[in-house]
């Protein structure tokens, strides 16, 4: 997270292949037209426990009851809020491998012990559910994914999501699935097997925002939905650390969530043109090897035997004024994660600089 705000936020390059989001939303995006003056936006109102329409309009989205959703700024505050109030020290909490590094820390900042189950590539990054039952067996509490799997962009099935629940009914524990990258299933096959863990068993906890595939992680408008008595729990907690959200942020949520397909459209449209862009330069290239995501803006690449991401990111850096993400962020040394959510000019410069830098690197 410290290297994402230092170089994606402060100190960009001018073809920055990094970010995991959809190219920032605009005002016109959200239905604000030019005669609708932003300065008019209220600054105050009734947000104490979540702005109650934007909390409806949250558990509407998965069939939920008010009083299961949380409102959070971003759905990284909604992964720690959830772990850090249903874990303590000396327990134990199942975390996927290679995968998204504050999911750990949330653990590790409970007092708790991750336990890691490696997602292997080989199995394109499938649930290891046999592993994640032995943990659960050996006292684990709670399981932590994600779905879409960060970094790969592959696609937990609904059955095996399914399976999982069952795990962890089986093993009286929760299983906590980060969503953010849902929604960005564009292919109507995959779609057929994609659906929220909410609703699936009682064990589930599911988190999520409008930053990924929407492109509005300014507004910080991040959720999780599940059992009453630990988003409650969750409230309680939020009472110490951030004690409100921003008030007209959540009126921009609220906007933002009641014109969703609109939004959704321009993100379906943006991977429909910027997808087969890297998959030309990626199948094109014998020092790069990947799984094409099934949905999502990030592709997780694997380098040729003998290059490493931290040897590459200075390279890229520094002489190539172009990034992507060091796979050693997410345990894997031997990979990338590109972020193809940008403006498709920026993706082909972007591109042409990683070539680049490979080349010079095996010169």
């Amino acid at each position: 997270m410290h290297w994402a705000k230092v170089h994606q936020d402060a100190s960009p390059p001018p073809f920055d292949l990094s970010s995991s989001s959809l190219e920032a939303a605009k005002p016109a995006d959200l239905g604000i037209g030019p005669d609708e003056r932003l300065a008019d936006l209220p600054l105050s109102g009734n947000n104490a426990y979540g702005q109650p329409r934007l909390l409806e309009r949250i558990a509407a989205l998965y069939g939920a009851r008010v009083e299961q959703a949380i409102s959070t700024p971003g759905s990284s505050a909604a992964n720690f809020l959830l772990a850090t109030t249903m874990l303590g020290p000396g327990d134990r909490a199942v975390c996927e491998w290679p995968g998204y590094e504050p999911l750990w820390r949330a653990i590790e900042a409970a007092g708790a012990e991750p336990r890691p189950v490696e997602r292997r590539r080989e199995a394109r990054y499938a649930l290891d559910l046999e592993a994640i039952g032995r943990e659960l067996a050996r006292g684990a509490r709670l399981v932590v994914v994600t779905n879409l799997h960060n970094p790969s962009g592959t696609l937990v099935p609904a059955d095996a999501i399914a399976a999982l629940g069952r795990l962890c009914e089986r093993h009286d524990a929760h299983a906590l699935v980060d969503e953010v990258y849902l929604d960005g299933v564009f292919d109507p096959a995959r779609r057929e097997r994609t659906r929220t863990a909410f609703g699936l068993s009682e064990r589930f906890i599911v988190t999520s925002s409008l930053t990924k595939v929407y492109g509005l992680g300014g507004l910080r408008a991040g959720w999780a939905v599940g059992p009453e008595p630990l988003i409650r729990r969750a409230w309680e907690a939020f009472d110490h650390v951030y004690v409100e959200n921003a008030y007209p942020a959540d009126v921009l949520a609220l906007r933002a969530l009641d014109g969703i397909e609109r939004l959704r459209e321009r993100a379906r449209a943006r991977h429909a043109e910027n997808l087969p862009v890297l998959r030309t330069f990626v199948e094109r290239r014998r020092d790069l090897e990947w799984l094409e995501p099934d949905g999502g803006f990030v592709a997780f690449v694997r380098l040729a035997p003998g290059l490493s991401s931290a040897a590459l990111e200075p390279v890229l850096r520094e002489r190539h004024e172009a990034q992507v993400v060091p796979g050693f962020y997410f345990g894997d040394d031997s990979c990338v994660r590109i972020g193809f959510g940008c403006p498709p000019a920026r993706l082909r410069g972007g591109l042409e600089r990683l070539g680049a830098a490979l080349d010079e690197m095996r010169g």
